[in-house]
């Protein structure tokens, strides 16, 4: 009989067995999934009630953080205010608009600590972010900060717009503030705004609101409309507007090119007809000061065309001869997304608990 070789090798065999069953059983089971970080105790709000808007983030938890500080990394969702319904026809849900900043302009290395119970505040310009898009009355806005995080992402990466110090809490992509709805101009502005202007034959407006590379794409359009009921002879020429140029530190500048300009020769006499408009666009690269747009950011363009007198000679004997100064109604808007200069001028602030 074969009993006692089978039960021999049975017998080797058992240790083996017996040190391999675990690590297989270990290999077969799935090792148990990591319990996910808390998030730390953060906010975002915005303030849009001042002449400019201000965010501000605050550590409302007990261990401090590391924020990246700046209010480029903002993204905008703007919904217009739903139109009145007229007739039967309902009308469409006007649909939201995301406002963002190029990629040129959003960066990561500026970055303050918040300790328990700091802030960090900042002012920044809607029109930077929208440009065209109007946040008007009525309109609702919220809004995110950091760096939106990639769809389906098991696992998310850097960079974070909050990272803990210390451990125990989860790096955060982006931050959400509560929407909230813009309110109608104080009564002093809607006042100021609805001003009555005295009547000119002549009106202007600027260009539409442009996003540039850096000062070298700079120009700024200038529409000049006839708002008489009969012809207007006028002396017109690119080289005759000048730009006063606000910028995003609030400081003006004029840009007006040769003070001496040559005589008014009758080629370049213009005749606008009545509902009829003059325009240019004029390069800026040459006609500011050095150094006017280093800063990347927002700048407000108003165009102004400076008309001469002019002779009969010149004027050909015409009638309406227009001189003087015609000044764009409304500022066209320039954002310039590089620089020499950084756009923030000095380093980011922490606020302590206490500050009000």
């Amino acid at each position: 009989m074969r009993t006692a070789p089978l039960l021999s090798t049975l017998v080797i065999l058992a240790p083996v067995a017996a040190w391999l069953l675990p690590s297989l059983v270990a290999r077969a089971a799935p090792a148990p999934k990591p319990e996910p970080l808390p998030t730390p105790e953060v906010s975002l709000a915005l303030d849009p009630t001042g002449p400019a808007w201000v965010l501000a983030v605050k550590n409302n938890g007990t261990s401090p953080l590391r924020l990246t500080a700046d209010a480029r990394l903002l993204r905008l969702f703007v919904t217009p205010p739903a139109p009145s319904a007229s007739g039967k026809a309902k009308p469409a849900a006007p649909k939201t608009i995301e406002c963002v900043l190029p990629s040129s302009m959003r960066e990561e290395g500026r970055t303050v600590v918040l300790a328990p119970g700091a802030r960090y505040v900042e002012a920044f310009d809607p029109r930077l972010f929208c440009l065209d898009t109007k946040v008007a009355p009525g309109a609702s806005v919220s809004a995110r900060l950091g760096f939106p995080p990639p769809q389906k992402a098991k696992v998310l990466e850097a960079p974070f717009v909050v990272v803990p110090i210390g451990s125990g809490l989860a790096s955060v992509k982006e931050l959400a503030a509560a929407s909230f709805v813009v309110a109608e101009p104080s009564a002093s502005a809607s006042a100021s705004a609805s001003a009555v202007k005295p009547w000119k034959p002549l009106s202007a407006s600027a260009g539409g609101a442009r996003s540039v590379a850096d000062a070298g794409a700079a120009d700024v359009t200038l529409h000049v409309k006839n708002t008489s009921g009969s012809a207007i002879t006028i002396y017109a020429r690119p080289q005759l507007v000048d730009v006063r140029v606000l910028g995003p530190r609030g400081f003006p500048v004029t840009c007006n090119g040769p003070i001496v300009q040559p005589a008014p020769i009758a080629d370049f006499v213009s005749v606008i007809g009545a509902g009829q408009t003059w325009s240019a666009t004029v390069p800026l690269a040459g006609l500011c000061p050095p150094h006017t747009f280093d800063v990347p950011g927002l700048y407000l363009l108003t165009p102004v065309l400076r008309a001469p007198a002019l002779s009969k000679t010149v004027s050909g004997g015409a009638k309406n001869v227009f001189a003087g100064e015609v000044v764009a109604d409304t500022p066209q808007l320039l954002r310039i997304e590089t620089g020499k200069k950084p756009f923030h001028d000095v380093p980011p602030i922490a606020l302590s608990a206490s500050a009000k």
